[in-house]
């Protein structure tokens, strides 16, 4: 036997790779634990570095919203709006300085008359450190953050748009995230002026990028998407730099959701390989007026590459143990299936008569042992029984060869007399008186019933052998089927039954070559069983001819007898079949004829077909090939 048709070869597999799956099914889940694990853990650093640039860019908002409420309330601010003098101008240019000294993210304070246009009034810059007075002063009428401050009540504060600074409409380089925050100032309940304040971002954006470290990043994004802040400094105000880097067409976000992001975590793509576990944070100012997102993502790749790391060399481990115990598995499979194979040869030698000599290890204690030890024993039983068989076949053989011996030199035996009695029986009407007919009529019809049975023993027993041929002839078919209906038509009127003879035309005829004699034995078995079986109603012979090439003879005889059951017609060829005794049908065995009527039939080449219902009757139809 092949090894990969082998049970225990399949077993020994399944079984391996049973054990393979669930250690890998194991790391899987061990995996995927630990991939959740940090991934909560990592959602709870991003939280953190998410809670600390929210505190830092309010930090800065409380810290400029204070100190401008301080200058705009100061002494030395009011007394210069009260009464302007150049002494109160150098006050105030001093505090100004002393201000932006001070502050390392302001890089522009400046009054602005607030009914002249726009037109500043004082205007101090800090560029590369140094601090200065402008003596060019510019008209900020048309600024739309000038447009916005104007509309401030007094004690509120105005906070602008985050964008790159500009100076007489372009970036000024190099290019400063700036946030403006203006306060009012007001002299007798009169807005006279507003203080405004530039504060340069990028002390806030390097905090930014020292919280989000190496794995992270920070980004802070306006609603159309703009980058305010990112890591990346190229991609910052897309509009003013007409890069128009935006983070919603980067990460492949649908801008018809609303809201866009939600806040809290979400997970992002930016392409099919880069996959980045965000947390979305609202930031408001000014009121509510002002809406900025905070992004704070971290790329899968990089929170879950240590867990990757450990996956891939868990995995490289694994298929190494995997390998080991599938060479190890088929290595005891195949030393098992030696031990199977050796006992199945032995029953497949044993059932294909070759002499085995294998000695089997009948004294294991496991199944092999209990295999091997019942198919020894099992082998002497059946040794025994066949021994015992092949004693009985041959009484059986010698006794049914006896039988036959003996009913065939019966039947030769019993035909000399046979022969005599009919002979005799032909001399008794040559001088026999009327009373004497019916006696004489009943004797020749017993003998050569008894005469037909001889024959029956004779012929079947020629047919069992192989002995007996077709003698084909001219035959009028006709002419002999009216002397089996004239010898039977007695007998069926003495039960009562009505026998109908019906031939076709062409058989009276023509003549056609067929062998007289067994044709003869046919229709004569299949009309004494008709009249044995059948105890009223009527019996009918028909004969036709089919117009085939050859044509057929076609004989049917049908009677309204007790019929045979539908599951028995098959069996009519039987010599032996016998209908159980309690069914109402046909008691008694069929005797020799129909089988002889089958084997007949067949030695002619035609066929014999019945249809039978239980107590209606039944049809016999025999179909012979003719020869004109």
């Amino acid at each position: 036997m092949k090894l990969r048709h082998s049970i225990v070869t399949r077993f020994g597999l399944f079984f391996t790779g049973l054990i393979i799956f669930s250690i890998l099914l194991s790391g899987y889940l061990v995996f995927t634990k630990a991939s959740q694990v940090i991934t909560e853990h990592s959602k709870e650093r991003i939280m953190h570095a998410s809670e600390l640039a929210e505190q830092e860019f309010y930090a800065l908002l409380n810290e400029v919203t204070n100190d401008i409420a301080v200058i705009t309330l100061s002494p030395t601010l009011q007394k210069h709006i009260v009464q302007p003098s150049d002494a109160t101008a150098k006050n105030l240019d001093r505090l100004f300085s002393i201000i932006l000294k001070n502050k390392e993210s302001y890089f522009q304070i400046r009054l602005i008359d607030a009914n002249t246009n726009g037109k500043e009034i004082i205007r101090f810059n800090k560029e590369n450190g140094n601090i200065y007075k402008s003596d060019i002063l510019q008209q900020k009428g048309d600024r739309e953050y000038f447009k916005e401050a104007l509309q401030i009540k007094k004690g509120e504060h105005y906070f602008s748009n985050i964008n790159l600074n500009e100076e007489y409409g372009l970036v000024s380089d190099p290019p400063t995230p700036t946030l403006r925050v203006a306060s009012a100032v007001f002299n007798q309940g009169q807005k006279v002026a507003i203080l405004i304040i530039n504060v340069n971002l990028s002390l806030l954006y390097e905090t930014l990028d020292q919280i989000g470290g190496i794995d992270g990043h920070c980004f802070l994004i306006d609603h159309a998407g703009q980058y305010l802040y990112s890591p990346e400094r190229s991609q910052q105000f897309g509009l003013q730099t007409k890069q128009y880097q935006n983070f919603y067409e980067d990460y492949s976000i649908n801008k018809d959701t609303s809201p866009i992001l939600k806040e809290g975590f979400t997970q992002l793509e930016k392409t099919p390989n880069d996959s980045y576990l965000c947390h979305v944070k609202e930031l408001t100012f000014f009121d509510g007026k002002r809406k900025i997102l905070l992004i704070s993502t971290m790329e899968k790749k990089i929170l879950l590459k240590n867990a990757l790391a450990v996956r891939s060399k868990s995995l490289q481990s694994l298929l190494w143990v995997c390998l080991f115990s599938f060479l190890l598995s088929l290595l005891f499979t195949n030393l098992f299936s030696k031990k199977i194979t050796k006992i199945t040869k032995a029953i497949s030698n044993y059932d294909q008569g070759i002499p085995d000599n294998t000695n089997l290890d009948t004294n294991r204690k496991d199944e092999i042992g209990v295999l091997a030890n019942t198919f020894s024993k099992m082998k002497v039983k059946i040794d025994q029984n066949v021994k015992e068989l092949n004693i009985a076949l041959e009484k059986e053989y010698e006794a049914r060869n006896q039988r036959d011996e003996f009913l065939q030199n019966m039947s030769h035996e019993m035909r000399t007399p046979l022969n005599a009695i009919l002979g005799l029986t032909k001399l008794l009407y040559k001088n026999a008186s009327k009373p004497q007919l019916p006696i004489i009529n009943a004797l020749e019809r017993s003998s050569s019933n008894l005469a037909g049975l001889v024959y029956d023993v004779l012929d079947h027993q020629k047919l069992i052998e192989g002995k007996l041929q077709i003698l084909l002839g001219p035959t009028n078919i006709a002419e002999l089927l009216k002397d089996i209906h004239a010898t039977y038509l007695y007998e069926a009127v003495q039960k009562g039954l009505t026998f109908t003879l019906s031939i076709d035309n062409k058989l009276e005829s023509h003549l056609y070559h067929t062998d007289a004699l067994r044709l003869t034995q046919i229709v004569t078995n299949l009309v004494i069983n008709a009249i044995k079986y059948t105890k009223e109603g009527q019996i009918e012979l028909q004969a036709s001819i089919n117009n085939t090439a050859p044509p057929l003879l076609e004989i049917r005889v049908k009677d309204t007898g007790v019929g045979v059951l539908p599951k028995n017609l098959n069996k009519i060829n039987d010599r032996f079949f016998m209908e159980k005794n309690d069914l109402s049908g046909r008691y008694g065995s069929y005797g020799l004829g129909l089988s002889i009527v089958k084997q007949l039939t067949t030695l002619f080449g035609g066929t014999l077909r019945a249809s039978s219902q239980k107590d209606a009757g039944s049809e016999f139809i025999v179909s012979l090939p003719l020869l004109p």
